[in-house]
This record gives structure tokens, sequence and C-alpha cells, in this order.
């Protein structure tokens, strides 16, 4: 069962989410390197045979559709690799932007207690 991640309404629990959903990444990255592993490894056998149809799918997994393309299959292997370095990127910004908002929420207090306008 998965995971979700959940933000109430105090900012202090984004910054925590923020982090909880960048360690989350991390592990997300881990099983898509796990899973392109596996792949590698099954393709090397080349499973989809040497018949017409065999020969059709591997042209159409392994070649550029059009000249200067990426094939089909290493755009999945560069998606699956960005998708969790994009989330860790998620994760870190989010907590990240929360404690810039917090400081300057602490700051703003400071200045408001310091020229007298908090009564």
């Amino acid at each position: 069962m998965g995971d979700y991640v959940m933000i109430d309404d105090d900012p202090g629990n984004i910054g925590i989410t923020g982090a909880r959903l960048a360690a989350l990444a991390q592990a997300f990255k881990a099983q898509a390197q796990a899973a392109q592993a596996d792949i590698n490894a099954i393709e090397a056998e080349r499973p989809w045979g040497d018949d017409s149809f065999g020969r059709g799918f591997q042209h159409d997994y392994l070649d550029p559709v059009n000249p200067g393309d990426t094939p089909v299959r290493d755009s999945i292997m560069t998606e699956m690799s960005d998708a969790g370095d994009q989330l860790i990127k998620l994760g870190n910004t989010t907590a990240w932007g929360m404690a810039e908002f917090e400081g300057g929420e602490t700051q703003n207090a400071v200045d408001i207690r310091s020229a007298g306008l908090d009564a």
C-alpha cells in the first residue's frame, strides 16, 4: 500500500511534508533504478523474438521514429530517472519555501513589535 502525502493548514506541517516528500522521492528513485536494471537484464535476452513481429517491435522500441528523435526505450529510461530527481526537487523546494515563509513571518513579527505596532 502506498503512502499518501497530506498537508493540513499549519505552515509548519507543509515544511515537514516537503521533507517527507523528498525522502519518499529518494525511495522512488531507488525503485526506478532497480526497475531499469531489471528492464536492461530482460532486454539483453531480446525476448521479443526474431520473427517479423519481434523485429518490428525492436525497430519501434529501439530506433528513433524520426531522425533526431529519441528512441522510445531511451525516453522511458530517461523519464524514469528524471521523475525521482524532480520529486526530490519538489520536496526540497517545498520544505525550503516554508522555511523561508516562516522566517519572513518571524522577522515581520519582530519588526512590528520593535516599531510598537503590535498594541
